[in-house]
Parts: structure tokens; C-alpha cells; sequence
């Protein structure tokens, strides 16, 4: 009897998966990073590529059933944001990062430029994770960019709105003033700049109103230096 060379992943039908597939009760705890064994006996990056392909084949339109699981995968990188751990133990784990639109996430320009280097610096102290680009079959999903952008004018964007909605005004005005410096800021500005008016949509420009990128004419003692447009409005 012949054996077909065909794996779970490949041949269930889209609407079995939840069933299933089971990952490690370690990927579905909600972690926004796990580091993971790169050689675990059945959980590694092999079995990672085929959960992938079956993704890119059968989950190309909805992958709201994996969400907040770590399944987004990279191995260590020394151009990453993410707190390294010991050369050795990087040589023997992937770093899984949670599908999530809300922890963050932001990949690097296969070719970055001094300012997108400097701004990767700047994402870190405000607690974003700017990792360089996943393996090509995560990039090649077409929703990925939902979760995770690339660092580009649209890609901080898109983070900052996410943050906007999940985290209160009053706590990004404190980050701004208190994490980054004038320096920071004026290279943010300068960023956010080069967008074209015709990639300005609505969702857009009321992120960039939000943003504590705005110097503050009121000058008292206990005043802060940069504030949003929505609180010159309220001055």
C-alpha cells in the first residue's frame, strides 16, 4: 500500500482547523513573545512552514481563528528591539510572537535607512517591537499587514492607531513628554511628513492629530512641551 507523503495541515478542510490543529498550551496562553525550543521534536520550524502553507492556501481571507496565538515566528536577530537573551540559548530557540494587531509589532525594511534605524530606536523606548522581516511564506499571507506592518510612513501610522485605541490619552501624552527627547520628536514629525496627501485617509489624520508631536505655546512652569492638535483645541 502506497503512502502518500501528505501531512494533517495539508489535507483537513478549512472549516476542521480550530479542531484540529492543537498548538502548546504556551502558544495560546497570550503571551505577546515566547522564546521556544528551535528543535522541539514536533513543534519547530518545519512544522511551523507547513502550518503557514496551509494558511497561505486555505486562510488567505480570515485568520480571526488563530488570532492571540503565537504563531509568528523569526529566529533571533541582533537588529531587533526585543531584550536578546544569552548568545547560547539564542542558538537554540525561534522567538513566537502573538497574532495580535494590539501588542505592538512592527518589521524592519529589508534595506533600512539611518532614519528608519533611528526611528526603530525611538519605537523601542515607546515599548513597540520593531524585529526584522519574517520569512517569506508569513510575508507572502496577504493579511499579514493587518498585524504586523512594515516600518514605513503608513506602517507607524497604523501602530500609533492601534495604540490610540487601546491605550488613554492622557498616558501617550506623559510617554511622549517623558521617553523621548526634542530630538525624537522633530525626527517623528519628519516622518510622519513624507506621507503623501493622497495616502491620507481619514483614520490617518486623526491618528496624527492625537500624536503629542506638537509644540506647546503655553508656558507655564508645570506645562508640558509637546502636545496633540486635539489639546491645542481644548486650550
Amino acid at each position: 500500500m502506497k503512502v502518500h507523503d501528505r501531512t494533517q495541515l495539508q489535507s483537513m478542510p478549512t472549516k476542521d482547523f480550530n479542531e484540529f490543529v492543537a498548538l502548546p498550551r504556551e502558544w495560546r496562553r497570550g503571551d505577546d513573545i515566547l522564546y521556544w525550543p528551535k528543535n522541539d521534536d514536533y513543534y519547530n520550524i518545519q512544522w511551523l512552514e507547513k502550518l503557514w502553507k496551509y494558511l497561505n492556501d486555505k486562510l488567505s481571507n480570515d485568520l480571526s481563528s488563530l488570532e492571540n496565538t503565537n504563531i509568528l515566528y523569526a529566529l533571533p536577530s541582533t537588529n531587533s528591539t526585543i531584550p536578546s537573551s544569552a548568545s547560547s540559548q539564542q542558538a537554540n530557540t525561534i522567538t513566537l510572537y502573538k497574532l495580535s494587531k494590539n501588542i505592538g509589532l512592527i518589521q524592519m525594511l529589508t534595506s533600512p535607512s539611518k532614519d528608519d534605524l533611528s526611528l526603530q530606536k525611538i519605537l523601542g523606548k515607546l515599548n513597540f517591537h520593531c524585529i526584522d522581516a519574517f520569512p517569506e511564506i508569513i510575508r507572502r499571507h496577504p493579511l499579514l499587514h493587518e498585524y504586523v506592518p512594515t516600518l514605513t510612513c503608513q506602517g507607524l501610522l497604523q501602530i500609533l492607531r492601534y495604540r490610540l485605541r487601546h491605550t488613554s490619552q492622557l498616558k501617550i501624552l506623559q510617554e511622549f513628554n517623558t521617553l523621548l527627547n526634542d530630538s525624537d520628536i522633530k525626527l517623528i514629525r519628519q516622518y510622519i511628513s513624507r506621507i503623501s496627501s493622497l495616502e491620507l485617509d481619514e483614520s490617518s489624520i486623526q491618528c496624527i492629530k492625537q500624536l503629542p508631536i506638537f509644540d506647546n505655546s503655553y508656558s507655564a512652569p508645570d506645562s508640558l512641551k509637546y502636545i496633540s492638535l486635539t489639546n491645542i483645541l481644548y486650550i
